[in-house]
């Protein structure tokens, strides 16, 4: 299905086109508008993110600082969410001059975290954190101790959200996709063409987008609040204390 067919099928769930007939350029546009901006309204909600994406970059010595985005240093989308699944950081790096490398973790930094490091200049061989800055139309990230080795490899995993679409684009995205994208042009188209959504329609676009999140749930690993770190008693999960007391 292309977008033009999407628009087109979206426009005939409202009634403002008839099978068979194609709709105005003008209408087509005021369309792929609506489109675009659920795309970019769908970027920041995480439940419709399909799938992550391994991205590397080269680690250049005495260089801390690396911007993310089309183009950049970090060449991929810039990601709306970078987030640690359980204890597992996103961010990592692998050494090259090892026979077989082993991606080893960066420890995220929070912005307190990150403000609160006084020598931002401190150099070592490895670093040990990242820092993810959501700045825009790029992101940015500071890896610290800045990193003397000229032989690293940075690796970043984050989802992708989709992008703008052009008329000419075919859609090809996962099972349950198709009727999300329909349904909710419809329900997004109603308004512009002075149309009052069917209770059908409504609760088909709601149908449509709880199945997908449904499908882009992910099982994370379970992580350990820091305030456990180093005691030598358990955690009982049934009374929320330290093992032994009630």
């Amino acid at each position: 299905m292309t977008v033009s067919e999407l628009i087109t099928n979206a426009l005939g769930r409202i009634g403002v086109t008839a099978e068979g007939i194609t709709p105005s350029a003008e209408t087509t546009d005021t369309g792929l508008t609506a489109l675009n901006d659920l795309a970019d309204a769908w970027a920041a909600e995480k439940l419709t993110l399909y799938g992550e994406t391994r991205t590397t970059w080269t680690i250049v010595s005495g260089t801390s600082s690396y911007d993310v985005g089309a183009g950049q240093a970090i060449n991929r989308v810039r990601p709306v969410f970078v987030w640690s699944a359980g204890s597992i950081s996103p961010w990592r790096y692998y050494d090259t001059a090892q026979t077989t490398p082993v991606e080893l973790p960066l420890t995220p930094l929070t912005d307190a975290g990150w403000r609160g490091i006084g020598l931002k200049t401190l150099t070592s061989v490895l670093p040990s954190s990242a820092y993810y800055n959501p700045t825009f139309p790029y992101g940015n990230v500071q890896i610290w101790p800045v990193p003397t080795s000229s032989t690293l490899i940075g690796v970043l995993y984050a989802p992708t959200a989709m992008t703008a679409f052009a008329l000419v684009d075919t859609i090809s995205l996962p099972p349950g996709y198709r009727r999300f994208l329909t349904t909710n042009l419809a329900l997004e188209l109603c308004p512009a063409f002075d149309v009052f959504p069917t209770p059908l329609l409504v609760k088909q676009a709601m149908d449509a987008k709880a199945a997908i999140e449904r499908a882009n749930m992910r099982l994370v690993d379970l992580s350990v609040d820091l305030m456990w770190a180093g005691r030598t008693a358990g955690y009982n999960i049934y009374s929320d204390l330290p093992s032994g007391r009630r």
